[in-house]
């Protein structure tokens, strides 16, 4: 359920600011899954991030580092 959750939030805030993700072609290494504290915490950074004033430029960065850890269906 929290992979779902994360999952909007990431193209929310990608969609907001017109941030496109793009399309891999090329079938990259497999990581372990997160597991939902993992999301948590990671959702809790960008929380925190935007509290103590990030923009957009520093908001895009970290989803954008983040994009190799979120599973896209």
């Amino acid at each position: 359920m929290l992979k779902r959750i994360w999952r909007s939030i990431v193209r929310f805030f990608q969609g907001l600011f017109g941030k496109k993700t793009p399309e891999r072609t090329e079938p990259t290494e497999s990581k372990p899954p997160l597991e939902d504290a993992d999301y948590e915490f990671l959702f809790m950074q960008l929380l925190e991030g935007v509290h103590f004033g990030w923009g957009l430029v520093q908001v895009l960065n970290y989803l954008d580092n983040l994009s190799d850890f979120s599973p896209v269906s």
